[in-house]
Formats: C-alpha cells, sequence, structure tokens
C-alpha cells in the first residue's frame, strides 16, 4: 500500500518518526544524567556558570568560616574577576584575600593584596591597619607607622595603642641607631661642661687639674681648656686636647685621654670616646702598683665614662662594682649612676639610691648630692601626687637654697622646676632669678624660665611672644638642642607645621644625649608622618595633628 501525504507528513512514515525520536530523546536523556553525575562531583563548576562577583565573596566567606583558606583565595579571587572594575566590592575582596594571606603567613602578598583594596579606598581602616602589622613583621617602620596613622586620622582617634607604640619606638631606634653610626661632631652646649666641670663630680682628675694648674704652668694645656669652659668656649676644647693624646711620654696622657673621652661623648662621638676609654684601660693595666696607686681616681673616671658609654645593665653593674672595690669614699660613681639613671632611664627609685650612696660620705660637697636626693623625692612625689612630699622637700630644699645657694646655683635652679610643676609660677621665677645671677650664659635655665613664663599660653598673640622669647634663647646658647624641641611645639600649636619640622632638625642635629635625641626624633616622625597622611587622604592638616599629635600639639610649653 502507498503512502499518501497526509499519513507520512514531513517526517515520513509513523513508524519511522517515532523511531527517530525514540533515539533523540534516549541521547538527551544520556546527556543530562552525564551533565548531572559532573555537576553532583564538582558543585563549584556548576556554579561558575551564573555566580556573581558577590555570590563569589558569600561562597568565600564559607569557605574561609570552615578555615579551607585555598577554596577561599579561590573564590575571591574569582570574585575579583567578576567585578570587572574598580569598585567597593572588589576593595573588600582584596582585602578578604590579604586576611588568607596574613594568616597563611605570607605576608609580601598580604602587603600588595592591602595595597590593591587601598588603591580603590584609600580611607580602608582594616585594609591599613593589616598592611601595617604585616609592615612592622617586615621591619619596614615607617611605612607601618605611615599606616598606622592613617587609621587613626581616618576613624578619629587618638594614637594609643600598643602596635602603635610599638612602631613608633621602632622608628625612633633606628633613627637613634644611624646617628650612631654616622659618628659625627655635635655642636657642645656650653652649660654641659660647666655643669660637669662645677657641679657634678668631686674626684674628676682632669677637672682636679683644670682648676689647679696656671698659664705659667708646664701643663699650661689644661688651664686654657678651663679658661675657655669658664668663658664657654667648648666647641675646641677637642681639638686642643687631641695632639696631647698621642704624646706617649706626657705626663698628662691619662687625664687627655679622659678629656677626650668626654669630650667625644658630648659631641655624640660614642665611637671616638669609646676608643679613648680603651686606651685608658690598657694604661691602668700596664702600670705598676704604685702607680695605680696614683691612678685610682684616674682608674674611677675611666669606669664613669664606659658607664655612661654603656647600654647593658649587667655591665654597668660590674663597673660600679669594680670602682667601689678601688675606693670606697670616692662618689664619683654614684653620682654618676644616678644621673644616668635619670637621664637614660628615667628611673627614678634607682637614682635615688645611688644618691643616697654617695650620701654615706660626709664630705664637704654633701650638701649637691643632698640637693640632688630632695629634688628627685620632689619628683616621684608629684608623679604619685603626693603633696605633703613635694611640701617637705620644697621647704628643706629652701633651707639648703638659703644656706648653699651662692656656691650651688643648681639649687635655686631645682626649687624653680620644683615650684613650676605645681604651677607657683611666681616662685618658680624668683628661684630662676637667683640661680640666673651666678649662670646667667645656661640655655638650660634660660628655657625654664621661658617655659614657665609662657606656660598654658595658646593664642595666636601669646605664640608670637612665646616665639620671640624661645629665639632670645636661642641666641644665648645656638647650640643647646632642648630649645628648639619646644619651639617646634609652640609652632605645631600655631599650625606652622613646616617650621616646626624645622625646629625638630634642627634641635636633632644639636642633641648628642640619645634619650632626648630617642623622644625629639619620635615627636618629628609623628608630625612628618601626620603631614603626609594629611596629603594622602585629603583630610586637613589641622584635623589630622590634632587626632595623631594631640596634647603634644594643644598642650601648654
Amino acid at each position: 500500500m502507498q503512502s499518501t501525504t497526509s499519513e507520512t507528513g514531513a517526517w515520513g512514515t509513523w513508524p519511522r518518526a517515532i523511531g527517530i525520536a525514540g533515539v533523540i530523546g534516549v541521547g538527551t536523556a544520556l546527556g543530562y544524567y552525564c551533565y548531572t553525575r559532573n555537576c553532583a562531583a564538582n558543585p563549584e563548576k556548576t556554579k561558575e556558570i551564573t555566580l556573581s562577583a558577590d555570590d563569589w565573596k558569600k561562597q568565600g566567606n564559607a569557605w574561609f568560616k570552615e578555615k579551607n583558606y585555598t577554596k577561599a583565595l579561590e573564590c575571591f579571587q574569582k570574585a575579583i574577576e567578576a567585578v570587572g572594575e574598580d569598585s567597593e566590592l572588589k576593595s573588600l575582596c582584596y582585602q578578604n584575600c590579604a586576611a588568607v594571606y596574613d594568616i597563611q603567613g605570607d605576608l609580601k602578598s598580604c602587603v600588595n593584596a592591602c595595597t590593591e583594596a587601598l588603591n580603590i579606598n584609600p580611607r580602608y581602616v582594616k585594609a591599613l591597619h593589616r598592611r601595617s602589622k604585616c609592615y612592622n613583621k617586615l621591619a619596614a617602620h615607617r611605612e607601618s607607622l605611615e599606616d598606622e596613622l592613617a587609621a587613626c586620622a581616618v576613624e578619629k582617634k587618638p594614637l594609643s595603642a600598643a602596635h602603635c607604640h610599638e612602631i613608633l619606638t621602632a622608628n625612633a631606634v633606628s633613627a637613634v641607631d644611624e646617628r650612631r653610626a654616622k659618628n659625627y661632631r655635635v655642636p657642645i652646649s656650653p652649660s654641659r661642661v660647666q655643669t660637669w666641670a662645677y657641679y657634678t663630680f668631686e674626684h674628676d682628675p682632669v677637672i682636679s687639674l683644670m682648676k689647679t694648674v696656671t698659664l705659667e704652668d708646664e701643663n699650661r694645656l689644661f688651664a686654657e681648656c678651663f679658661e675657655k669652659v669658664q668663658n664657654g668656649e667648648v666647641n675646641d676644647l677637642l681639638d686642643l686636647v687631641l695632639p696631647e693624646t698621642q704624646k706617649e711620654d706626657s705626663p698628662f696622657l691619662f687625664e687627655a685621654l679622659l678629656f677626650a673621652a668626654r669630650l667625644n661623648l658630648y659631641h655624640g662621638c660614642l665611637e671616638e670616646s669609646h676608643k679613648f676609654v680603651n686606651r685608658c684601660e690598657k694604661l691602668w693595666l700596664n702600670a705598676g702598683e704604685d702607680q695605680k696607686k696614683k691612678w685610682v681616681d684616674h682608674r674611677i673616671a675611666a669606669l664613669i665614662m664606659s658607664l655612661e658609654l654603656s647600654r647593658d645593665a649587667n655591665v654597668r653593674k660590674s663597673l660600679v662594682a669594680e670602682a667601689v672595690a678601688l675606693d670606697k669614699t670616692n662618689r664619683d660613681i654614684h653620682i654618676a649612676q644616678a644621673l644616668l639613671s635619670l637621664e637614660s632611664d628615667n628611673d627614678f627609685e634607682a637614682a635615688l639610691t645611688s644618691f643616697e650612696k654617695a650620701k654615706d660620705d660626709q664630705s664637704d660637697g654633701n650638701h649637691c648630692v643632698s640637693c640632688h636626693i630632695l629634688f628627685i623625692r620632689g619628683l616621684v612625689a608629684f608623679i604619685s601626687s603626693n603633696m605633703a612630699g613635694i611640701n617637705d622637700a620644697v621647704l628643706k630644699m629652701e633651707s639648703y637654697a638659703e644656706q648653699f645657694g651662692d656656691a650651688y646655683p643648681l639649687v635655686h635652679m631645682f626649687l624653680g622646676r620644683l615650684y613650676s610643676m605645681v604651677d607657683a609660677k611666681d616662685q618658680a621665677i624668683g628661684h630662676f632669678n637667683k640661680a640666673e645671677k651666678r649662670m646667667g650664659s645656661w640655655a638650660e635655665l634660660a628655657l625654664l624660665k621661658a617655659s614657665m613664663e609662657l606656660a598654658g599660653q595658646e593664642s595666636s598673640t601669646e605664640h608670637s611672644k612665646a616665639i620671640q622669647l624661645l629665639e632670645s634663647v636661642i641666641r644665648l646658647d645656638p647650640n643647646y638642642g632642648p630649645t628648639y624641641s619646644v619651639l617646634a611645639r609652640v609652632y605645631m600649636q600655631a599650625g606652622e607645621y613646616q617650621k616646626a619640622i624645622e625646629a625638630f632638625d634642627k634641635g636633632l642635629a644639636l642633641t648628642s644625649n640619645m634619650q632626648n635625641f630617642f623622644i625629639m626624633n619620635m615627636e618629628r616622625i609623628m608630625l612628618g608622618k601626620s603631614l603626609e597622611v594629611s596629603k594622602r587622604l585629603d583630610i586637613p592638616a589641622d584635623q589630622v595633628v590634632e587626632i595623631i599629635m594631640g596634647s603634644n600639639r594643644s598642650g601648654g610649653l
């Protein structure tokens, strides 16, 4: 029977159409079966076709919570690819990648991921904090500090965390080490040498020699040096003394070496100072017993120099023990130890203990040590808010001032400082004026007096007055570094930040005391970085400095 068009249609006969349909159906079913099997085994591939950037991020977060950091990182990277253009989501995903790298210990990749996030959003606080910590671990302390300060500026929170203190300290310490390595001669403030020569040590052989010889004596060199000390001409002393240190047969070689060591210390040339101390050590070791008996004070003076140069507590302890074993009546070693505890360690209790040991010897100069003791007790009482203790120290020091103020004008300076701490302005200035009669050229005294007169002044007119007064102190002694530090703070209060930077830099160049250098440099770093953050984040400089510097900017002198 022949087929008709109606029977076959376009497909031909019905059986043929059914056969073809059956093949297609089976193929489709088989393909779907294989597809679903594959999807069940690889669910991520299924989602890859349809997931958005936000979906990839959410999936990465899920893997992150399960601590599958490899999968999490892959998802975050897929999200970054899916975003296509810079956006808040892309910045967030880079930060998430950084979190993974941080956990994995890949610090450099963490820094790079944070940088990508910050390139999109410079005020992304979490990325700033994370990159700061990574930089710190990589010993990139300056970069670490800048990121931490930027986070503070964005959050409007002051710099106070332990981590911030750590990186600030690391920055300042590296600067101190750099200064030590340079070993260049910092100009000396005359008052520093004069304090040593007049009011510090009793048994120092160099001071004794300078005060006893005359310009007609064989050792007139030391008479010339003392004349220069009296006139405040201290910055050419080292050049005068150095030729004497080259004369191995000089009867005053030990004194010359000690003087050169001390002058190098004051100039900030610590390595050179060590060299001269080592030569003193050799002289002592090679001397006969009779000569050593004559050189006991010389040896103790050399040990004091080693004490001032050392940063190791155990070494300091052994130096003191050796000096005491040589001569228990020599108080200079205890005085030196006390002053070191104050200047380098800010350890008042240790200073008191050392001064008390020095006080055991009831010599004519004992009132000098007693004044130091009372001053430190007053400081400790002030720190602990013990007004009775402050009053006791002041009353006793007033008695000392009446008895020994003319011979030992530092007692008036100490009293002025104690009065200034309790805001007794008139009494403070009164004692500063009394000290000034004998110590008129001392920049430290002039600065204390200026600070007292200007305390609490913050208006623009008062800033102008403060700057003029501080400039007069600088004219009195242009080599006294702390004056520039105070001037820098006044400029900060006035909002003249570039001038503040310049003042800090000048002060740092003139500061040989490493503790003072450390503190001043921390302030300089904070101000400089604050200005960099202001520019980087387009935040007004006043706002950033106020947040980061806090009381260092807005407080009184």
